[in-house]
């Protein structure tokens, strides 16, 4: 199971002294205090305490908000509501987030305060964004953005740089999370904000991890605790430790990786975090799982789960699920088993939709073409004065430009007219064969997948009462061989519901394949992708994803290695995939080819392609193959 550490950006009012001594002075001084200047402290003292007990900032957050009513300034009263929203955004109560953040919005917007606007979005994306309402979450970030650099405050736009960022970590697209991350470290460096540094650097190891970077991810979170502890800041400092006992539990350093995580949820507990409680739970109850202590695992299992349904938190909740239904396979409770991994499909199809990456491109591509058009918009402006100083032309002149111009609108509208026709019935043919296509997917999935689903469950309870030991294991076999039917169903399914499918979407489902085979094996897996824009049909995908599978299952099995890399490139016009190990090899002269090998040439041949194995006893194994795309 791998774990996403989020760290939230916010915005920062950075002193030189420590974050306890701030809120002293001002509690100090706030009681004697009237108007603007206590409305102001008051929600200082609601951001402060936001990070170290959020009991006490919700309580502050109120006080400022009655007072700026009073006061009826619309400036005021949209800051009590932005302030009052961050308390509840770490508590996990992201509905009431978003309601506080959209009263501060309506006001900021009818009084044309840009900056304002900005923030108030970047806070209702960070909402999203754990919502898991992705599309949504990069909409309001990038709208940040584009007011943050019209107005020159890159230091904001750093911390909105690392909210895209985290958004394209989600959806397995790291390549482009690193890009957005290294981009928010160096305008942490050149504004000179600390605070912005932890968080990209933190969100660079956090992906580090996710490609099996571990030691690398190690340094910077270790790096970083002295600058936190400097800073004051307890949300950043359980994040980091969490960080790390995930590093430490991918690294089977187990013990290790559970002193990290009580450190993190000591934090959080002191804090009030539920959302945060809930995660590390769920990460401690995989750590038990992994020392077979089902007990201790089961109860922070469901601890995780019941906080994560309390602040309504899809991505625990897949998590806790995918958990429980592992402890209950330990258990032999196969049907509870079942059950749980129902739920944790669910909720994984309502983040991870087959749609999310489709819908965050396009998301990219208006925000770049906005950018464009501005630039496009000033370009014509100086055209159209450079028109004007030309003007003076002769009527006869203006007549036949103006004939000219006439009948070449009057043929522009004719090709216009014919290629809308054409593209009008392009688009229709395509719409009923998508409908088609999630028809089939979902008759696939709702009918055939429910069908296999029951018969596996059934087969394992009739073999785990069977008395007969040769009947339960042919009982076992057959209901593995169910599971693997119904494994190949959903990549089938997975195949044919989408028009297309990129090159990061592929890449990550064989990562998903992998991880999952290699679970219990002590072979590290990793990927690297360089190849982003191109596109696969579905049926290109589906018969790559089978060679892709066979080569790593004969790694698995037969190679006793102990690393398993893939790599994705597009030299020309080529997707060319390349798999390799470090392990014991075999003589390609000698060994008979099984079923397997035919397959992966077969399957290649089909596509055009060509497939290559080059091995030697003692010297490892390269797949090779290419197709044009």
């Amino acid at each position: 199971m791998r774990t996403v550490i989020v760290f939230i950006t916010l915005f920062f009012s950075l002193c030189s002294y420590s974050q306890q001594s701030v809120i002293d002075s001002l509690e100090k001084v706030v009681g004697n205090q009237n108007g603007k200047e206590k409305v102001l402290n008051l929600g200082e003292l609601c951001y402060q305490y936001a990070f170290i007990n959020i009991p006490k900032a919700i309580t502050f957050g109120k006080q400022a908000l009655i007072e700026a009513q009073k006061t009826k300034d619309q400036t005021l009263i949209a800051q009590s509501w932005n302030d009052l929203s961050i308390p509840y955004l770490y508590r996990g109560d992201y509905d009431s987030s978003l309601f506080l953040n959209s009263k501060s919005l309506e006001i900021r917007e009818k009084m044309g305060d840009s900056l304002g606007v900005a923030k108030s979005l970047s806070k209702m994306a960070n909402c999203y964004y754990e919502k898991g309402d992705l599309k949504s979450s990069l909409n309001y970030n990038l709208r940040g953005i584009s007011i943050f650099k019209s107005e020159g405050e890159y230091g904001y736009v750093g911390q909105l740089l690392n909210n895209v960022g985290n958004i394209y970590d989600r959806n397995a697209n790291y390549d482009k999370a690193l890009e957005y991350f290294a981009e928010a470290v160096e305008s942490a460096k050149k504004t000179n904000n600390p605070v912005a540094y932890i968080t990209s650097s933190a969100n660079v190891a956090n992906t580090y991890q996710k490609i099996q970077k571990l030691k690398e991810a190690e340094r910077i979170f270790l790096d970083l605790i002295p600058l936190i502890k400097e800073q004051g800041n307890l949300e950043y400092l359980s994040a980091v430790y969490q960080g790390l006992g995930v590093n430490y539990r991918k690294q089977h350093l187990i013990d290790k990786g559970i002193e990290y995580y009580n450190k993190a949820l000591e934090i959080y507990q002191e804090m009030g975090s539920d959302v945060g409680i809930s995660l590390i739970k769920v990460n401690l109850g995989y750590c038990y799982l992994e020392k077979m202590q089902y007990e201790k695992a089961e109860k922070m299992l469901l601890d995780g789960l019941e906080l994560a349904k309390k602040t309504n938190s899809n991505y625990n909740l897949q998590h806790a699920f995918l958990g429980l239904a592992h402890l209950e396979t330990r258990k032999q409770n196969f049907e509870k088993s079942d059950q749980y991994f129902d739920l944790y499909i669910a909720h994984t199809d309502s983040i991870y939709n087959e749609e999310s990456n489709r819908l965050i491109q396009e998301m990219q591509v208006k925000y770049d073409t906005e950018k464009k058009e501005k630039e496009l918009a000033i370009s014509n402006e100086e055209l159209a004065l450079s028109q004007l100083r030309n003007k003076k032309k002769t009527v006869w002149i203006i007549s036949i430009s103006a004939v000219a111009i006439l009948l070449l609108f009057i043929t522009w509208i004719i090709i216009k007219n014919q290629q809308a026709k054409r593209e009008k019935i392009r688009q229709e043919a395509l719409v009923n064969l998508e409908k088609e296509r999630v028809r089939i997917s979902r008759d696939l999935h709702d009918n055939l997948g429910a069908e296999l689903t029951l018969i596996t469950s059934q087969i394992d309870t009739r073999a785990f009462k069977s008395n007969n030991q040769l009947e339960k294991e042919e009982l076992t076999k057959i209901a593995d061989n169910t599971r693997n039917a119904m494994s190949q169903l959903r990549e089938t399914i997975w195949s044919i519901r989408n028009e297309q499918v990129t090159i990061p979407e592929f890449a990550s489902k064989v990562r998903e394949y992998a991880n999952k085979i290699l679970e219990n094996k002590k072979i590290d897996f990793s990927m690297e992708c360089n190849a982003p824009d191109k596109i696969l049909s579905p049926n290109q995908a589906l018969s790559l994803y089978r060679v892709c599978q066979e080569a790593i299952n004969n790694a698995a099995k037969y190679s006793n290695c102990t690393e398993l890399k893939a790599n994705y490139s597009c030299p020309g016009n080529q997707f060319v995939i390349r798999i390799s190990d470090n392990g014991k090899g075999f003589d390609v002269q000698t060994v008979k080819k099984g079923y397997g090998l035919q397959n992966m040439e077969q399957r290649v041949k089909e596509l055009g392609g060509n497939l290559t194995i080059k091995t030697n006893p003692d010297s490892g194994t390269i797949v090779s193959l290419g197709i044009e795309v």
